[in-house]
């Protein structure tokens, strides 16, 4: 075990994310003495698998395990984390959000009340309870978004071999381990996490068979899911891909009808297609023709709004010198710049 190094682990099946992920790892101040290494693991059958095999994998006391679209905006992260860590032996892992009690229903994504972040929900950001004293918060449950360990604690991809409470688990694994849960003060906001509409078809599944594993620990209840939330969940499917096919069928027209209606606008799952509408209607008034092109897919379409708005995002946090605004707007125009920032700059929303 090497105990000055930092290992950061992603599971990866998006190159474009992962490597904006990868800019600002390499921005990081490593303190004197200690090493980092980055390791990603492709085509993993679920998350706890993934970190599993990389965790083998790495030699390192301290991993940091990242989704693959969280950017580490604050570059002394590092040494934050590690001063976490010696001083606290009783911390197992430590995230950017929380919550103090996890529900009896498990749902830790209705919970979090600790901790802060950056992210592409509405509002841009969360700002939810720290110890005054700078203290860390203990807390039940953490976020999987990140998660540091300085102890290597096995994940249990035998039950949750997907993507949803492999997070929620592991503080539980670490509790059973004698370790415990928290969040760190920040005074500075770690990460952006740049995430997208979430499915959720299969979390109620791995809910139920975490109530079932943590009895010992908590009389967790299962929560039946209603009918109409089942139903809910299919119509947000079915309209994010009927607004694909409007995209790649190049209708611009239907599009920017369907989000000129007030009663349209807003929602999280058809973000980025609202956003695209708003592009195609600025360029028409103004002339431009730099962002939606002819030809272009709903594929090459997302492809280019993560482009511009990681972009957008490094000069937001100072993070490229050499970048700047007219840099940005020559090449995708100054109408997708204002639609973009206005839609996913924190400052601004």
């Amino acid at each position: 075990m090497d105990t000055k190094k930092i290992a950061f682990i992603t599971c990866v099946n998006n190159p474009q994310e992962y490597a904006e992920a990868l800019y600002y790892i390499g921005r990081q101040n490593v303190p004197k003495g200690y090493t980092t290494e980055t390791i990603h693991v492709e085509e993993a059958p679920g998350m706890a698998a993934g970190y599993n095999a990389a965790m083998r994998e790495s030699d390192a006391k301290y991993k940091v395990y990242m989704h693959q679209d969280v950017f580490l905006v604050y570059p002394d992260f590092i040494a934050e984390m590690l001063a976490v860590f010696e001083r606290n032996a009783d911390i197992g892992m430590l995230g950017c959000i929380g919550c103090d009690v996890l529900p009896l229903h498990a749902q830790a994504v209705t919970a979090w009340n600790v901790g802060r972040i950056h992210h592409n929900c509405i509002p841009a950001h969360m700002d939810c309870r720290q110890n005054a004293d700078r203290k860390p918060v203990y807390v039940e449950a953490l976020d999987g978004l990140l998660l540091a360990t300085q102890y290597d604690v096995a994940w249990r991809e035998d039950l949750f071999d997907g993507w949803d409470f492999y997070d929620i688990s592991q503080c539980f694994e670490m509790r059973r381990a004698g370790y415990r849960a928290a969040v760190p003060y920040q005074e500075h906001v770690w990460c952006y996490h740049d995430n997208a509409y979430s499915k959720m078809g299969n979390y109620q599944t791995y809910c139920d068979r975490f109530v079932d594993e943590y009895q010992d620990i908590k009389p967790f209840e299962h929560l039946v899911m209603r009918e109409s939330k089942k139903e809910f969940d299919a119509l947000r499917e079915a309209s994010r891909e009927a607004m694909k096919r409007l995209v790649d069928a190049g209708d611009r027209e239907e599009l920017c009808r369907i989000f000129s209606e007030e009663e349209n606008r807003g929602y999280l799952h058809l973000r980025e297609f609202e956003v695209f509408a708003r592009i195609d209607a600025a360029q028409r008034c103004a002339g431009e023709n730099r962002f939606w092109t002819e030809g272009d897919t709903c594929e090459s379409l997302t492809e280019k709004l993560a482009d511009l708005r990681f972009a957008l995002k490094r000069i937001e946090y100072g993070a490229d010198p050499d970048l700047t605004a007219e840099r940005i707007e020559a090449r995708y125009g100054r109408c997708a710049a204002d639609v973009v920032a206005g839609a996913y700059m924190w400052k601004l929303c």
